[in-house]
């Protein structure tokens, strides 16, 4: 899925789980964009050692560089948003 370069740990969906948002870029082996993703966490924390319960989200797969991004509610809507290389990336 690319070249990861960037992680933080944040809870995305506010369920009380510590999620993983990571990005990165072109990964030159396979030309695959790393994008920025994000890693939900299940809610049951005795799964969490399970890598299978873990589902992958992609945030923007076409991203040339997403590594970098910093949390913020631009909005003030109560949830926190992505500023990344200058665009807002509006959590729904």
């Amino acid at each position: 899925l690319g070249h990861f370069l960037f992680c933080e740990v944040h809870d995305v969906n506010m369920d009380g789980a510590p999620d993983i948002v990571t990005g990165g870029r072109l990964l030159e082996k396979n030309q695959t964009l790393a994008g920025l993703r994000w890693i939900e966490a299940p809610m049951k924390q005795g799964e969490r050692r399970d890598l299978s319960k873990w589902k992958i989200h992609s945030i923007d797969g076409n991203l040339l560089s997403g590594h970098g991004f910093e949390y913020t509610d631009l909005d003030n809507d109560g949830d926190e948003d992505v500023v990344l290389n200058g665009f807002w990336l509006e959590n729904p």
